[in-house]
C-alpha cells in the first residue's frame, strides 16, 4: 500500500512540473500567394531581417502557395520584394512587438500582434489582407492551436 502511495506521489509530481512552452523558434510571416501565379515568382527579399529567406522555400512555395518568411525583429514593420518575371512589388508589413514572461522555466517570448495604430500593411499588389493571430494570450497562456502569427493573403495582384 505504502509503494502505491508512494508512486502516486512520484507520478503526480512528474505530470506537475511538465510544462508546455510552446514557441520554439522566431515569429514568422505567413503569405499565401495566388496559386495561379505560382510560377511567375523568382525571388523574395526581406529588408532588414537578420535570418535569410532559405533557397528551398521559393521551390516549396510553388507547390503549396504558402510562404514563411522572417520578419524584421529590430524594427516594427518589415519590407519585402516580390520579383516576378514581369514586375516587382513590395509588401510592408506593420506590427508590434510584445515580450511576454511566459514562466521561470520557458522564459520570455516575443510575440507579433496588430500594431496600435492600426496601419497593417503598404503594398504595391493591388488587394492585399492581413490578420493578427498571436501565439501568447494573456488569459490562456500560449496557444498549443491557433497561434499563427501573422498572415498576409496577396488577393490579386
Amino acid at each position: 500500500m505504502r509503494s502505491i502511495t508512494f508512486l502516486s506521489i512520484i507520478l503526480s509530481l512528474v505530470f506537475y512540473s511538465c510544462e508546455e512552452c510552446g514557441i520554439d523558434g522566431e515569429p514568422t510571416l505567413k503569405v499565401i500567394y495566388p496559386s495561379q501565379d505560382t510560377l511567375s515568382l523568382k525571388s523574395i527579399k526581406a529588408i532588414g531581417s537578420l535570418s535569410p529567406i532559405p533557397k528551398e522555400g521559393i521551390a516549396s512555395y510553388q507547390q503549396s502557395g504558402v510562404i514563411t518568411l522572417p520578419f524584421n525583429l529590430t524594427a516594427d514593420s518589415t519590407t519585402y520584394i516580390f520579383e516576378q518575371q514581369t514586375k516587382t512589388d513590395t509588401l510592408t508589413v506593420f506590427y508590434k512587438k510584445t515580450v511576454v514572461n511566459v514562466s521561470k522555466k520557458c522564459g520570455y517570448i516575443i510575440d507579433i500582434v496588430r500594431p496600435e495604430n492600426n496601419k497593417e500593411v503598404e503594398s504595391t499588389f493591388e488587394d492585399v489582407y492581413v490578420s493578427y493571430i498571436p501565439y501568447y494570450n494573456n488569459t490562456k497562456g500560449i496557444q498549443s492551436s491557433g497561434g499563427e502569427g501573422v498572415i498576409v493573403q496577396i488577393i490579386k495582384l
